[in-house]
């Protein structure tokens, strides 16, 4: 059987949101963050969440909660420094789950989905809602070197770029898959 790792992308700095979206109480009564963790965590048990090395309040909820935190050097310049403290967090995985972490709509059948193609020997796996290529990322370890060389703020997207051939996509009825918090009114957009 695979390992299949999660990997919770949480080290953002939250900048057109005003202040830290991942604490931001959604009407379910969890925090953005948190919330986004538990749906992952649900479906992977290994699972990291990468947070930024000065958010302490975020890193006390996790660690309250019992999640796996990896630190990335006190801030993230950008998405592919987080993305590259999570795989070499966990290079001892077959595969990873890559999410987001201002992305806490994803429903647990897009996360098992994704999960199954990876167990059936896909490489690249992405959820499409309507058209639409969404999250999480599956991605096997047979790209893990090239994602260790992502640069910027594109994270995995690149690893899909350029290979459109070895992507299988999930259609899915979730729009979660689709819906990412940038601003306060995207999560009342998203109810």
């Amino acid at each position: 059987m695979k390992k299949i790792t999660g990997i919770l992308l949480a080290a953002g700095q939250s900048s057109r949101f005003g202040s830290n979206k991942l604490l931001h109480r959604l009407s379910s009564g969890m925090e953005v963050g948190l919330q986004s963790a538990h749906n992952l965590g649900r479906v992977i048990e290994n699972l990291v969440v990468v947070v930024s090395g000065e958010d302490k309040e975020f890193y006390r909820l996790l660690d309250q909660d019992g999640f796996n935190v990896a630190r990335c050097n006190n801030t993230c310049r950008d998405l592919s420094d987080s993305l590259k403290t999570g795989i070499t967090t966990t290079m001892d995985a077959d595969a990873w789950v890559i999410a987001l972490a201002d992305m806490p709509f994803i429903h647990s059948e897009v996360y098992e989905g994704v999960v199954r193609k990876l167990e059936e020997g896909q490489s690249l796996v992405r959820p499409r809602f309507q058209g639409r290529a969404g999250h999480p990322a599956g991605i096997s370890k047979l790209h893990r070197n090239k994602l260790l060389e992502i640069t910027g703020d594109k994270g995995a997207r690149t690893i899909f770029e350029s290979n459109p051939d070895k992507t299988t996509f999930i259609e899915t009825a979730c729009k979660g898959a689709i819906l990412d918090i940038d601003r306060p009114e995207d999560i009342y957009a998203a109810v």
